[in-house]
């Protein structure tokens, strides 16, 4: 009785969050651009990947991750919340801890500084609690 008890808990656990994975920015990007706005979910744990490929020019292009509560307004989520592109090629993430979000929109901007092109692809993960 024990192990059932023991097993029904492990399964009710896994079944009590699932993951939302969304793309913030995908393309070939030759000027500044912000992506598309995301609603969030707050009290969630989150994370961003950025993988970039093609980039030419003298490479020092930055991708920052901005907030919003009505969508329109943007702030930078944290003074260290961005990744810089450096190299032809790379990959870089944004994990802040633990730490849950209040604000109820995201965006990925990047600015392009002296990069000619580069194709980004910036992901964003945010683990969604399920209520019952």
């Amino acid at each position: 009785m024990k192990k059932l008890i023991l097993i029904f808990a492990i399964l009710f656990s896994l079944s009590a969050s699932t993951q939302q994975f969304t793309t913030l920015l995908n393309g070939n990007y030759t000027s500044n651009t912000s992506g598309t706005a995301l609603a969030i979910a707050s009290d969630n744990a989150w994370s961003i990947q950025v993988i970039w490929s093609g980039a030419t020019g003298t490479v020092n292009g930055v991708i920052y991750f901005e907030v919003s509560n009505d969508g329109t307004n943007w702030i930078a989520y944290a003074s260290n919340s961005y990744i810089a592109i450096s190299g032809a090629s790379g990959t870089g993430g944004y994990d802040p801890g633990n730490i849950n979000m209040s604000w109820r929109f995201i965006r990925a901007r990047y600015v392009k500084g002296t990069t000619t092109k580069v194709t980004l692809n910036v992901y964003f993960n945010q683990l969604i609690k399920k209520t019952n």
